[in-house]
């Protein structure tokens, strides 16, 4: 639920009650929470929309967090990439780390190495991971793709200045 001002989530709307008769200040918190609501309903279908693209492209190999592993090791120092600082770039557990990591090595898209310290391990894309990694951009850019076809592009700008805006209104100003 969206939290007002004033540090206090809006009470749950009984069906049937009129939007008028609410006063200013609760139409307000209304109007936030069904935005949010709208927000977290549409992201989660296109991220379902996408995972559901990986997955048949990939058979369930390559998930969205495996994808992130692959992209922080082909934007990283390959010298130092290591399960830890994985675990920590990625803002994820080990164990999560752990169990992506021997996925994508059944499948031949990383290798590991001992690290200077026997308790972890160094990570090294394979040719194989970069590939499905390049591959699944495609994949990102068919969905954009068929939101740009499906909204137009005057609209397709109007919705990215509105995101860029909920952003700032959100998370403040970068």
């Amino acid at each position: 639920m969206a939290i007002s001002a004033d540090g206090t989530a809006p009470k749950t709307m009984r069906p049937g009650v009129e939007l008028a008769a609410l006063g200013p200040k609760a139409r307000r918190r209304l109007k936030r929470e069904l935005v949010s609501t709208k927000l977290r309903l549409v992201t989660k279908h296109v991220t379902a929309h996408h995972r559901a693209a990986l997955a048949r492209a990939y058979k369930g190999t390559l998930s969205p967090g495996r994808r992130r592993i692959l992209a922080a090791l082909i934007e990283g120092d390959p010298r130092s990439l290591t399960a830890t600082v994985l675990a920590a770039m990625l803002r994820l557990n080990r164990s999560t780390i752990r169990e992506h990591i021997e996925r994508l090595k059944e499948h031949k898209m990383v290798t590991t190495r001992a690290a200077r310290d026997r308790r972890n391990y160094v990570l090294t894309i394979t040719r194989e991971g970069r590939r499905a990694f390049h591959a699944s951009e495609l994949l990102d850019a068919q969905v954009q793709d068929a939101i740009v076809r499906g909204l137009g592009p005057k609209q397709t700008l109007l919705l990215l200045d509105l995101l860029d805006e909920v952003e700032r209104v959100v998370v403040g100003p970068t």
